[in-house]
């Protein structure tokens, strides 16, 4: 079977199209659900996954009668998105989000119908008095996640680690079920620091960073700054870098980095107390920031969990495979 995977997020919608668990082509624009806050209509996230749906098409030399079923996940399913459908409650694995698929035409954007999936939430008690503590949910991640189940590396249990413009942390149980998740604003964070405050003039203005690029020291600095006097402060020194001491704008971004992925690692003890399994970490994302959160793990005391980095060819073979998983009829 042919699949179509439609992956909306926040600020980034990508198209898959794929046959027996391979990406034939891929299409992606950086427009999400943002642009739709932004504008106070789907008008341009509508244009921007039609646009995807005929390059990917087109790349993969494959007519749209051709593709049997199309999946959708992401942000698509919010209120800024396609069709609004509301959190299933963990523990939820694949059964459960395929019984709760929801199936919508929409003509201005693909001529097939799209398979809808619900995103997940925490099972919290709505009077517990520190439910909001508790609270977290996803949309997306829960396919990427039980996607996952399908790979050689990723054997249950183990907790999927999603560094976009969120950082999550989605514990799967040994029975293949998302248990629940935790989420932190850092990229986002990093977004608004850079282009919103004075800080940001200390840093390259580029996203495209490699490991060569980047000051390990400086990394490590970042990382001890937050242990010992806080986020805030951390996120100040980068100024005091710039105007006092010859550094460059890479060591300033390494410095940030260091400190935002330990401002991440204070999430840790709340994913033990959800119960998320954190022996085994599958970790995906931008390639430089999969590396320095894999290095600086290993700069936590008691904390020695087995670490596999997600490639995204891995991570697109995860999605595949929850389509075949949720739609397929094969």
């Amino acid at each position: 079977m042919k699949f179509c995977v439609i992956d909306c997020g926040t600020s980034t919608t990508r198209v898959l199209i794929g046959e027996g668990g391979m990406v034939l082509a891929k299409a992606a624009l950086p427009v999400g659900v943002r642009s739709t806050a932004i504008r106070g209509d789907n008008a341009e996230l509508k244009a921007a996954i039609a646009k995807c749906w005929r390059q990917a098409l087109a790349a993969a030399k494959v007519s749209p009668n051709k593709i049997d079923a199309v999946l959708a996940s992401g942000m698509i399913t919010s209120n800024l998105g396609l069709v609004e459908l509301p959190h299933l409650t963990a523990p939820v694995g694949l059964a459960e989000l395929r019984r709760h698929l929801v199936e919508r035409l929409f003509p201005d954007v693909l001529p097939l119908p799209i398979h809808f999936v619900r995103g997940v939430k925490n099972c919290v008690q709505e009077n517990a008095p520190d439910g909001f503590t508790l609270a977290d949910f996803m949309r997306g991640e829960e396919t990427q996640a039980l996607g996952l189940l399908h790979l050689p590396a990723a054997e249950a249990p183990f907790s999927y680690v999603s560094l976009g413009s969120h950082t999550k942390i989605i514990g799967v149980d040994r029975e293949g079920r998302i248990v629940g998740s935790v989420t932190t604003l850092c990229s986002e964070l990093f977004a608004a620091l850079r282009e919103r405050t004075a800080i940001g003039d200390s840093l390259p203005r580029g996203n495209d960073a490699s490991a060569e690029q980047v000051n390990i020291s400086m990394v490590y600095r970042g990382f001890e700054t937050v242990q010992n006097y806080g986020l805030t402060r951390a996120l100040f020194v980068p100024r005091l870098l710039d105007v006092l001491f010859p550094t460059t704008p890479m060591d300033r971004f390494s410095f940030v980095e260091g400190a935002l992925i330990a401002a991440d690692f204070q999430s840790f003890p709340l994913a033990r107390r959800l119960g998320l399994p954190l022996e085994r970490l599958l970790i995906a994302g931008h390639p430089l920031r999969t590396a320095l959160f894999a290095d600086l793990l290993g700069r936590l005391p008691d904390f020695h969990p087995a670490i596999h980095l997600v490639a995204q060819k891995s991570l697109n073979q995860a999605l595949l495979a929850a389509a075949a998983a949720l739609v397929g009829t094969e």
